[in-house]
């Protein structure tokens, strides 16, 4: 069944909602709706790479499901479900080029999320897809999972995580084309209501995208950040990062729910005293011990040793830093096996040694998104995705 607890917007999804009707069309005496472009069939095999809707519940047309029953999707007239949502109007919008359908999926209010900073209304989303269509003409998407919970009612929670394949024949934000072809991989979560996202979070490997255009990191690093304005003297003021109370201890976390195995105490849980209370030999009794973890850059983690690595690593480049859970959702597959999402935000002072270079002291925010599957009480398989780049540019930012 789909869930979602969310700590940071509270109620189910409240702001930024409102939903427009399609565009009328007057003709003398009456006023007739507009006519809709038409969303595509599907080509074969895009669907194969989408894992199917599992174990649906709560969701408000009737739509027949494998568990026989029946819901309404309410507002979402060319749509069998929401993940038939995500992928049509994926394919429709940047693999067939309709670029101005995103007038019809996104709001004048949308909001963006993404490591660079947030983005306001559709116009700014349709001119950052004809920026990378242009350096990226024979783009192709190819969508490897939908997490969602909600229902047509209250609207949608979906986590989407995605690859793309193109060969840079036109300038980018990096420069002249290079003619390399590339593989970019990202998860995007968005609200959704009726048929308008109306608030998205965004993070994808740039970092990998730059290496494999051939492209000098420290170099585009010096490019994109000295046309920014200098800072005069220090940043704005930052404040504690919140893990500790006083000189108390890290607090233990408080189970929402008491009796058997529930997957949101499992994933708080675990995140909390791993990251936040330092306890990594927990990674032991939490994540199985050939897990498998995609993370920033291209790195492939397996076993729970890479992964604890991987984590002191972290922390030590960041030695105060505070993990925040900012959503979560989840799909029960039955046999005590999920899919989680996650949205996450850590904050820190970069004052350890790390892959990052010397320390600079910088306080930096990072936000990311990771997807889990779970399986017999243990984490089995991890995507994580957040702006490394955009790190680099928190830590690298000139100043004076």
């Amino acid at each position: 069944m789909p869930t979602r607890r969310n700590e940071r917007r509270g109620a189910m999804i409240e702001a930024s909602t409102t939903q427009e009707a399609p565009h009328a069309v007057t003709n003398g005496t009456h006023t007739a709706p507009a006519q809709r472009f038409p969303m595509p069939t599907l080509p074969e095999g895009f669907a194969d790479a989408t894992v199917a809707l599992s174990v649906p519940g709560g969701m408000g047309a009737l739509v027949p499901q494998a568990d026989g029953k029946t819901y309404t999707m309410q507002g979402f007239a060319d749509f069998t479900d929401i993940v038939d949502y995500i992928k049509k109007t994926t394919y429709a919008i940047w693999d067939l080029k309709n670029i101005g359908l995103i007038s019809r999926f996104y709001t004048p209010t949308t909001l963006v999320h993404t490591s660079d900073g947030d983005t306001f209304g559709r116009d700014t989303v349709i001119a950052n897809s004809l920026t990378k269509i242009a350096a990226f003409p024979d783009i192709r998407d190819f969508i490897t999972d939908v997490i969602w919970t909600g229902n047509d009612q209250d609207g949608y929670l979906t986590s989407m995580r995605w690859t793309w394949t193109a060969r840079n024949t036109g300038y980018s934000i990096y420069g002249p084309p290079t003619g390399k072809r590339v593989v970019v991989t990202g998860i995007a979560n968005c609200v959704v209501r009726g048929e308008n996202i109306v608030e998205e979070w965004v993070a994808y490997n740039e970092l990998s995208l730059i290496r494999q255009l051939g492209l000098d990191v420290r170099e585009v690093l010096e490019r994109q950040v000295s046309p920014q304005p200098l800072v005069v003297g220090k940043p704005g003021a930052a404040g504690e990062a919140d893990r500790l109370i006083g000189q108390e201890p890290p607090p233990d976390y408080v189970p929402r729910h008491t009796g058997g195995f529930d997957i949101e105490d499992f994933v708080r849980r675990s995140t909390h005293e791993i990251w936040n209370q330092r306890l990594f030999g927990k990674i032991r009794d939490d994540y199985a011990p050939n897990y498998l973890c995609h993370t920033a850059s291209d790195r492939e983690l397996y076993g729970s040793g890479d992964y604890t690595q991987d984590v002191i690593a972290r922390i030590a480049a960041f030695p105060d830093a505070a993990m925040h859970i900012d959503d979560l959702y989840w799909l029960d597959e039955g046999e005590g096996r999920y899919r989680t999402a996650t949205l996450w935000t850590m904050i820190g002072t970069h004052t350890g040694p790390s892959i990052y270079g010397p320390p600079t002291g910088r306080r930096v925010r990072i936000m990311g998104i990771t997807q889990h599957r779970v399986a017999c009480g243990r984490f089995i398989e991890e995507w994580t995705e957040y702006g490394e780049f955009n790190l680099l540019k928190q830590l690298y930012a000139p100043q004076r």
